[in-house]
């Protein structure tokens, strides 16, 4: 079987030539230092307004926890006020009863 194809001789200086056409192709898109260091200012100006913004809404968030932190504790001071007032109306109510059997008093009409 002839060879229908004819082999090419490439030589080294051809081939220096198309491994350097590649690189070039492939670096010619590449981003160089300064347009990244451009890139990183931009990015950092962008952000400041973000970090001012943040740091405002955690000073917002802290304000709403302290506040927060108040209404829980006066609410539970008012149930353990409630809870001894309702404690002492029980005493009560149980010491009027017995007052009252004891003078022969009907209570009930009197409380309802």
């Amino acid at each position: 079987m002839a060879e229908s194809k004819k082999q090419k001789n490439i030589t080294i200086e051809t081939l220096a030539v198309m491994v350097a056409k590649g690189f070039n192709d492939v670096t010619s898109n590449m981003a160089l230092k300064k347009d990244l260091d451009l890139l990183h200012v931009e990015f950092k100006q962008q952000l400041e307004p973000i970090k001012k913004q943040l740091a405002g809404i955690r000073s917002t968030v802290d304000s709403h926890t302290t506040s927060l932190d108040a209404i829980v504790k006066n609410t539970n001071d008012w149930n353990i006020e409630m809870t001894v007032m309702r404690e002492r109306m029980d005493k009560y109510e149980k010491a009027i009863k017995l007052v009252a059997d004891k003078l022969n008093v009907n209570i009930e009409n009197i409380l309802h």
